[in-house]
């Protein structure tokens, strides 16, 4: 089968191996794929003989499947992130466990953006209800908020609607040339990212921080804007000296989401396939809407994947970039 293969920092196209799958695995072929930040920052670590198939969104249909995989049939059209220790979703097929995957409603007929919703949708679902414990439930949460930096971005996006539905009050930073963006998303304060965030915040705290922008940026903002009590959230590494007790007075917690954990270690797998059901019906009624601004065609290949790297690499990019096999 037709890849994409990430060697020596380099995107090329290979032929591979049709994938075979594990017991509880589904073979999908692969209709759409998106690119994220976790792509671009782990095709850098790629040198020497290696060699990966990076790729962690995708719409696709099940051609084949493991002997106890039994969720789906041939001819289905599902939804999934996959896991970041196997091959990814930029060939022809991809083998993924089933339990991560979610069916794609037949109302979903404009399937091609989906391909941008998983990644994010998971990443921002378990920051709000599984680290912060938000209700996931309509209005749930009213008298609750939430401070999200980086607000116009793939995750800030869809974590601004799903709070905005949960009855969470949504802050979230970005440039002013997005604003109309983070209004569509549910946004209730924008925020400038290039000014003063305390000042812009006027002595309001929030529930939790939400920091998509890597833990060493806005740590002090991120302690003196969340409450006591409250919750710090963080998506990026850090370095080995993180001063953890500066939250200690706040009796601040510190939170860390990787949308890869429960793939990478087995733990509770078909959460995710839940979570990515519950979004896919939100999006059915009509409550969330896809986050998907740039759709590329023509084939998933070197050249196009190129294309929404280079793109994706300006970091201005708003809402999420799909590729398509046609």
């Amino acid at each position: 089968m037709h890849a994409v293969i990430a060697r020596n920092q380099q995107l090329v196209d290979e032929t591979l191996t049709d994938p075979t799958p594990l017991p509880h695995d589904v073979v999908v072929a692969v209709d759409a794929v998106a690119i994220n930040p976790h792509d671009v920052k782990a095709l850098a670590r790629v040198t020497g003989d290696d060699q990966q198939v990076f790729g962690y969104d995708a719409v696709g249909r099940v051609v084949a499947m493991g002997d106890q995989a039994q969720k789906y049939q041939v001819g289905d059209r599902i939804m999934y992130a996959g896991s970041a220790v196997r091959p990814g979703a930029w060939a022809e097929q991809e083998a993924v466990d089933e339990r991560l995957t979610a069916l794609v409603p037949d109302a979903l007929t404009d399937w091609a953006p989906l391909a941008g919703m998983p990644l994010t949708s998971l990443t921002a679902w378990e920051i709000l209800f599984d680290k912060v414990g938000f209700i996931p439930a309509a209005d749930a949460n009213l008298g609750r908020s939430v401070l999200v930096l980086n607000g116009a971005g793939g995750v800030g996006s869809i974590l601004s609607q799903l709070a905005h539905w949960a009855g969470i009050k949504v802050y979230a930073t970005a440039s002013p040339r997005h604003y109309d963006w983070l209004r569509q998303n549910g946004v209730d304060v924008t925020l400038d990212y290039h000014e003063d965030l305390e000042a812009q915040m006027a002595g309001t705290t929030v529930d939790a921080t939400i920091n998509l922008m890597g833990v060493d940026q806005y740590l002090t903002e991120s302690v003196h804007l969340t409450r006591p009590f409250g919750h710090i959230v963080n998506v990026g590494g850090n370095d080995d000296h993180f001063p953890i007790r500066r939250l200690q007075s706040r009796a601040q917690s510190l939170d860390w989401e990787l949308m890869f954990t429960k793939s990478k270690y087995g733990y509770e797998l078909d959460s995710q396939g839940e979570i990515l059901s519950h979004v896919l019906q939100l999006l059915v009624d009509g409550t969330i809407h896809h986050t998907t601004t740039t759709i590329i065609r023509g084939g998933i290949d070197a050249a196009h994947l190129n294309q929404a790297r280079t793109q994706l690499e300006t970091g201005h990019q708003a809402g999420k970039i799909v590729i398509t096999r046609a």
